[in-house]
């Protein structure tokens, strides 16, 4: 199978960078809040990692579930988390590029025709029922079993319904974000194509660092 290169941005450019800000807002959790006014607001988490992609045909990433064309990703967590939040916006916020330390795809830069463009986006976030140490991937020769954590379709948060997202927390929702390995898988919720552009933001309490981003488990 063909890898994907990434590329990790390493100039950065405060035009750019003030975009970024203006046009999409931060990522905020769900544990950590603050009252201002009436208002309650959602403090950012304190590493997001940003992942910025865009799905052609013939996608690695894309696999065929149910007759369904879903984007899969994976990545290990190396130490329990009390907090996991993504989103996904499809297509990219307009005047939004990738800053210093984002993940953007080959793709997403060289071969990408329908930046533009987007889908309703459906996404599924799951783990690993073993709890994995890092040194032990290496001997990993099965799938491991998934377990469901959670789903979103749309987000009434986000300025794009059709856009989602999801907060996983182990108080409220009774789970163990343990070390381990996460799936997150990517759809198109009712009719049309997986296709265009779209930006994966992924956050944590802690912050820990959530990649490497690979379309197969046995890669990690």
């Amino acid at each position: 199978m063909k890898y994907k290169s990434f590329l990790i941005l390493a100039c950065l450019f405060f035009a750019l960078e003030t975009t970024f800000a203006q046009r999409l807002a931060p990522f905020g959790s769900e544990t950590h809040l603050e009252k201002i006014g009436d208002r309650i607001n959602r403090i950012p988490y304190e590493s997001t990692l940003s992942y910025f992609e865009c799905i052609n045909v013939g996608n690695e990433f894309v696999q065929m579930n149910k007759s369904k064309a879903t984007y899969v990703i994976y990545f290990f967590v190396d130490d329990s988390l009390t907090e996991l939040g993504i989103q996904v916006l499809s297509p990219v916020p307009e005047l939004t590029s990738p800053n210093k330390g984002h993940i953007a795809t080959e793709d997403f830069f060289n071969n990408c025709k329908n930046k533009n463009e987007g889908f309703n986006s459906f996404i599924r976030i799951s783990k690993s029922e073993s709890h994995y140490e890092q040194q032990m991937l290496v001997d990993l020769k099965t799938e491991p079993i998934w377990n469901l954590l959670g789903e979103n379709d749309d987000s009434n948060e986000m300025n794009n319904p059709e856009n989602s997202l999801i907060r996983i927390l182990n108080a409220k929702n009774n789970l163990f974000l343990s070390p381990g390995i996460y799936k997150v898988e990517i759809s198109v919720s009712g009719k049309g194509a997986l296709e265009g552009s779209f930006l994966l933001q992924a956050g944590s309490i802690p912050a820990k660092k959530l990649s490497p981003i690979v379309s197969d488990w046995r890669k990690l």
